[in-house]
């Protein structure tokens, strides 16, 4: 039996990792998994545009996973910051 805090540990170390497809994921989860648990482990993956089939609701935002972009930056970077509008505005 493998932990919960242990597994989104082990998953949060996929941070800043890039795949080149879904099944490479799945591949590598199912091997670790495999390994860990000394035991055989299959792994099923749903995409973002898989959840209509899972009873959640949709997140509110934009998925990114398909975006073709390029991090190069792994630090906070207040250049990267931007303003939706020049207002000020003064609460209290």
């Amino acid at each position: 039996i493998i932990e919960s805090k242990s597994f989104k540990l082990y998953l949060n170390s996929f941070n800043q990792s890039r795949f080149d497809t879904m099944e490479t994921v799945r591949q590598t989860l199912a091997a670790d998994l495999s390994t860990a648990s000394n035991s055989q482990v299959s792994v099923t993956l749903f995409g973002a545009d898989e959840f209509d089939c899972i009873p959640f609701s949709r997140l509110p935002g934009e998925c990114i996973d398909e975006l073709d972009i390029e991090v190069d930056s792994y630090t906070p970077n207040s250049d990267l910051l931007q303003l939706a509008s020049e207002d000020m505005v003064d609460e209290t």
